[in-house]
């Protein structure tokens, strides 16, 4: 458990630990209205109130008063970060497939295969691996580096 004296530092450590897509599927809120004759999507960011309650409805955080009277305004927020985070581990597939899609260096790539620069080289020129071009330097994606080896593993 993660102790915050207000929703704010509770959304902004959220801010800075969260995915980005769950991020905004937390945050955001859209409405659909008529303008025109025409459906306009309007985006608002939801008060840090409204995010607090959105978590504490989903069990992942709560307020906690020492004052019994006081029910209105806790004066502690605690979240249960290992539970949400180990939640969007097992339901937030959109955070696997950013890793599938990493980037990889050629020193970084030559790490993981165990081989050399001239070795790697090799195995890009014989169109074994394909590479990104990001302006002067060559990257891989690691999915494509996870499958070079899953074709190249002996089969006894």
């Amino acid at each position: 458990m993660i102790e915050f004296r207000s929703p704010t530092e509770l959304v902004l450590f959220l801010d800075e630990n969260l995915p980005s897509k769950v991020k905004e599927d937390l945050f955001f809120s859209e409405s659909a209205r008529e303008y025109k004759g025409k459906t306009v999507i309007d985006k608002h960011r939801e008060s840090d109130f409204f995010i607090f309650a959105e978590l504490r409805s989903l069990s992942f955080a709560t307020g906690i008063t020492k004052d019994p009277s006081n029910t209105y305004i806790p004066q502690r927020y605690l979240l249960n970060w290992t539970k949400l985070h180990d939640f969007l581990q097992s339901h937030d597939s959109l955070k696997y497939d950013q890793k599938e899609y990493a980037l990889l260096s050629i020193n970084e790539a030559c790490k993981l295969l165990e081989v050399t620069r001239p070795t790697l080289y090799k195995i890009i020129r014989e169109g074994e691996l394909p590479t990104v071009q990001i302006l002067s330097q060559k990257r891989i994606q690691l999915k494509d580096l996870l499958n070079y080896i899953e074709q190249h593993k002996k089969k006894l």
